[in-house]
């Protein structure tokens, strides 16, 4: 049965341009993102872009098989071995990661992270992280069951607004894995009802 490694080496020879970014880069994209950056790339300003290829060099690096966590809720089986070969496919290595916050509020309750990936000149993908293991990130999760909004929600469509403003040229996929998938909806969303208002 095929996993996300075959994946990575069939598809490692076409770019972005080559072949449209789908639901399974979308799946990948997702995953990395529950890599802390922070720690990671300690080196680097995450909110100035720099290469899959330096990403997964350092990740590789810095971490072994079995020093990789992602979480309760991602598996962390193999991707070690699957962001090595990102950082080393035509498909991945060039596309560039920018804009990375990752923000613990214990006063507000919330657990946030995003991350941009630069696909192509012209096409983003917007990423927001689940639940992670903090137990403020799982009370949030666990509000989304019987509240309106919570305040991660906010904090998508206003990191949204940020990154579009910022890169106004660009085409926008917006994704996420669990909360992170919530998150991409509701900011989608809000993000164009804002847009419509604004504009009339």
């Amino acid at each position: 049965m095929s996993n996300l490694i075959d994946y990575v080496i069939w598809r490692g020879d076409l770019t972005f341009s080559d072949n449209r970014f789908n639901a399974v880069d979308n799946f990948i994209l997702s995953m990395i993102t529950y890599i802390d950056y922070d720690k990671v790339f300690i080196n680097y300003n995450p909110r100035v872009k720099f290469s899959m290829a330096v990403a997964a060099k350092e990740f590789c690096k810095t971490t072994s098989d079995k020093d990789v966590h992602l979480g309760v809720l991602m598996p962390s089986q193999n991707i070690r071995k699957i962001f090595e070969l990102m950082g080393r496919s035509k498909r991945f290595s060039k596309v560039e990661i920018s804009d990375f916050v990752n923000e613990l509020d214990y006063e507000k309750e919330m657990q946030f992270c995003a991350v941009t990936y630069h696909l192509t000149d012209s096409e983003m993908f917007v990423c927001f992280r689940g639940t992670d293991d903090t137990l403020v990130g799982w009370k949030e999760d666990c509000k989304l069951s019987y509240l309106n909004k919570i305040p991660a929600q906010d904090r998508a469509v206003e990191y949204l607004e940020t990154v579009a403003r910022k890169y106004p040229d660009k085409k926008i996929y917006i994704g996420g894995h669990s909360k992170g998938g919530n998150l991409a909806k509701y900011s989608a969303i809000f993000f164009g009802l804002l847009h419509i208002a604004a504009n009339g």
